[in-house]
């Protein structure tokens, strides 16, 4: 008897430190947005229309093809520029137990984020589930003091900059110089091309150092449209210009 209550609370702590499933995530995230977001929707649509703060969300099918082509662990370090209610933050916290960070400039947006995750925290709980570490920053992204340092150390770093216009994003090009080696970079917008080749005119540009992929998603996957479309991973490797440097005889 002794040694089946042995294994039943192995099989117990066991369940309760693996990864919640994705249908629970989304439908605890559904309840949670459902009690902490959807009663102030409205105050969301407070933006300039095609400027660099519209809102749209990465909805939970395209956080699942995120987490399985990334291979997030526990033991990453994820972080969303532009982060919006949170959605994608919670999401890759709860499925995968890492440490997950989002910063957000609209006042709104970033308040429900913190509403939204004490919610999300609380009705995981109620399943006998948690998340990993998660902090929400309301800010600029090109200035909060937070983010430098997580900038650095992030194993994955998120930004939806579907509709980011040039300025912002060749600012975010130069925030992304202090990424670890082998840091990936997911964007909707690629911030240098695919083929990216090294030349004499590029050699020094932050672009030239990222390995650079694209990918597909399928209909639904955001918000903002029920059409496919195209995501970009940048992976940093700093080899390649020293190699391309050491073939040229430099």
């Amino acid at each position: 008897m002794m040694a089946a209550a042995q294994d039943e609370r192995r099989a117990i702590q066991q369940w309760l430190n693996e990864p919640t499933p994705p249908d629970l995530v989304a439908h605890v995230l559904f309840q949670a947005y459902a009690r902490a977001v959807a009663p102030h929707a409205d105050e969301l649509q407070n933006y300039e229309a095609f400027s660099n703060t519209v809102y749209g969300e990465i909805n939970p099918v395209f956080v699942e093809l995120l987490i399985k082509t990334l291979g997030i662990k526990a033991n990453h370090t994820f972080l969303d520029l532009g982060s919006g209610i949170g959605n994608v933050v919670l999401h890759v916290a709860a499925r995968t137990q890492c440490h997950a960070s989002g910063i957000e400039i609209q006042p709104a947006a970033a308040r429900l984020a913190v509403a939204q995750l004490d919610e999300f925290r609380a009705r995981l709980k109620y399943f006998n589930r948690r998340c990993g570490a998660v902090d929400l920053f309301e800010g600029d992204m090109l200035a909060h003091s937070a983010i430098p340092p997580l900038v650095s150390k992030a194993d994955v770093i998120f930004v939806n900059n579907y509709v980011f216009d040039p300025k912002l994003n060749r600012a975010l090009v130069e925030l992304f110089l202090d990424v670890q080696e082998g840091a990936k970079i997911v964007s909707l917008k690629e911030f240098a091309p695919v083929e990216n080749r090294i030349t004499p005119r590029n050699v020094h540009s932050v672009e030239a150092l990222f390995d650079v992929e694209c990918y597909e998603y399928g209909p639904d996957y955001v918000s903002w449209t029920d059409q496919p479309g195209k995501w970009y991973v940048h992976t940093m490797n700093r080899k390649r210009v020293q190699a391309w440097l050491a073939a040229q005889g430099m």
